[in-house]
């Protein structure tokens, strides 16, 4: 059977599959699954995104609406009781701009049971590439 570690795991792998594909309708519904009524994300560059479900679905719009050639490397993923921790490199292309740009990111999230009930999502310097 696996553990809420392995789980927890999955559900963010397909969540991070979505947003790589753009796909917005497997994001909605990730986020569905994945977020608990009190969900909330604490990014210092994002604008507040409300609370629940929703707020995650707000965020998929703004990256596929922000970015395309998305790509998202896992580097660790490792967590103990209620809290997870996910270090990310995050490569993408801007839309506005056309620029691509690599940024290192780090994820630490607080579930309450199954569900995620608040994120903050910290990015590293970007770093463009020609």
């Amino acid at each position: 059977m696996p553990t809420d570690l392995t789980k927890r795991k999955e559900l963010w792998g397909r969540w991070i599959e979505a947003l790589v594909v753009r796909d917005l309708n497997r994001a909605e519904e990730v986020a569905e699954e994945m977020c608990d009524q009190e969900y909330v994300l604490h990014n210092p560059g994002v604008p507040d995104l409300g609370r629940g479900p929703a707020a995650a679905k707000a965020f998929a719009h703004y990256v596929i609406a922000t970015y395309t050639d998305i790509h998202i490397t896992l580097e660790d993923f490792f967590g103990e009781g209620d809290k997870t921790a996910v270090r990310s490199i995050v490569r993408v292309t801007v839309i506005a701009t056309g620029q691509r740009v690599t940024y290192p990111v780090l994820n630490i999230m607080r579930w309450g049971g199954d569900r995620i009930a608040e994120r903050w999502e910290l990015a590293g310097p970007h770093e463009k590439q020609a």
